[in-house]
């Protein structure tokens, strides 16, 4: 049964007669109290499988880089970044839970650096780090705003403090 229906049919009970008013908030409190906790604690493991799965597969793609193609490394560049998109915008619409929501705004944040940093790579640009990392997290901004993604804002912020050190020890050299 799940939580909206539990909660549903406890009020009907209510109504009827059956469980009284402080019964019912006895209930909900012991039986809603460990759901938070759990939720937390799955929200922890999703993100760290997001993370995981990721970076799994970029070192895959990074081990056979050099045979690739210039025009497959930039397919392989944005592939993720359009499918993880795609998946938030379903599960966004779905009405998905938080877990999800977080977890796929972390996962597009990290295709968003893939994509950024690969297309660099590809093309032999001569940008720094810090610009890439700049660029990569003003772009996710929108992301950030829309989705309410908390821990995508954590990566920026850890991203933003980065390139103020790099550029702030860069000053004083």
């Amino acid at each position: 049964m799940k939580d909206g229906e539990l909660k549903q049919r406890l009020k009907e009970l209510t109504n009827e007669g059956y469980i009284e008013v402080e019964q019912l908030a006895r209930i909900e409190r012991e039986y809603f109290k460990e759901e938070a906790h759990d939720k937390r604690l799955m929200l922890s493991f999703a993100l760290l499988g997001v993370l995981f799965v990721g970076l799994g597969l970029i070192s895959i793609c990074a081990f056979n880089w050099n045979y690739v193609p210039q025009i497959v490394r930039i397919g392989i560049a944005f592939v993720p970044l359009i499918g993880i998109q795609i998946l938030l915008c379903w599960q966004y619409k779905r009405g998905a839970s938080r877990i999800w929501i977080e977890s796929l705004c972390l996962g597009l944040g990290l295709a968003f650096l893939l994509a950024i940093g690969l297309t660099y790579q590809v093309y032999q640009l001569s940008l720094g780090l810090e610009i890439i990392f700049l660029i990569t997290f003003l772009v996710m901004l929108p992301v950030i705003y829309c989705c309410e993604a908390y821990y995508l804002a954590v990566l920026c912020l850890m991203g933003v403090v980065y390139y103020s050190l790099l550029e702030g020890t860069a000053f004083y050299n």
